[in-house]
């Protein structure tokens, strides 16, 4: 687009619109990266719940490992965030989530790695199907490293599933 100046000169202010244009797949992918990060910070106090009891708990090690992979896989997913799209976000856990960390803290021993497991496959599974469903619309690069996760989360659910009550009841 060009328009004419005071000084009687045309500028060019094409790229100055085209600069401040939404870019709906950058929106996208932001968008999708902060919500699996909040959804990491719930898995992630999940998993210091379950460190932190004093009681011991069959899903204390799934608990450290959670910890430390979700630790890795949240760092990786805030560096994009920063490194890709300039945006600087502090995970947070959502109120949707709160009634989720609430069931866990009132559950006794048994009552907590049942839940425990229950919630944690179900939330892996749910990461992969939301990974599944932004898949297309994402960068090559952005692809390749939520594919890798889909994946890992996937197995995770897989994993927990069966190690849940129900599936050793069978």
């Amino acid at each position: 687009m060009t328009a004419e100046s005071a000084a009687g000169t045309s500028v060019d202010t094409s790229a100055n619109v085209d600069e401040n244009r939404p870019n709906p797949e950058a929106e996208a992918a932001e968008s999708l990266l902060t919500q699996l990060a909040d959804r990491d910070e719930t898995m992630l106090e999940m998993a210091r719940l379950a460190v932190t009891r004093h009681e011991q708990l069959q899903v204390s090690a799934d608990a450290r490992r959670i910890l430390s992979e979700r630790r890795k896989e949240s760092n990786k997913l805030l560096g994009t965030l920063k490194g890709e799209y300039r945006v600087t976000h502090k995970p947070e856990i959502l109120a949707v989530d709160q009634p989720v960390l609430d069931s866990l803290n009132g559950g006794g021993v048994g009552e907590f790695d049942r839940l425990f497991i229950a919630i944690a496959a179900r939330r892996n599974a749910e990461d992969a199907q939301i990974i599944d469903r932004a898949l297309p619309h994402l960068t090559p690069k952005l692809r390749e490293m939520l594919t890798a996760m889909r994946e890992e989360r996937s197995s995770e659910a897989k994993v927990l599933r069966e190690r849940s009550p129900r599936a050793s009841a069978r």
